[in-house]
């Protein structure tokens, strides 16, 4: 999955359009992530007990570690802004409630 070459290069599509109203004014960090698609999920039959931890587990584990690099090798102090789109937002609600 994370060397699948579409995928990646849809992602770096996506960072583009996503990123740009930020780019002239901050330096941006968005890292690659495991999203999870829902509608794979629900083709995967898992019982409901337990969905939304499966659902959630590699994201959220991705996305704190993403955090964690960025605070030891990037931010060097700096004040940060963070913003979120899409499964992103629940990631940032995550990450906020922590």
């Amino acid at each position: 999955m994370y060397h699948n070459k579409e995928m990646r290069s849809m992602a770096a599509y996506a960072y583009g359009v996503q990123t740009a109203p930020f780019q002239e004014s901050t330096n941006v960090y968005a890292p690659y992530y495991r999203q999870c698609n829902l509608t794979a999920l629900m083709r995967a039959n898992l019982p409901s007990e337990g969905f939304i931890e499966k659902l959630m587990y590699e994201p959220r584990s991705d996305t704190f570690a993403a955090l964690d690099y960025y605070f030891t090798h990037y931010n060097n102090g700096r004040p940060f802004i963070l913003a979120s789109h899409s499964q992103g937002s629940s990631m940032l609600r995550i990450i906020l409630a922590g």
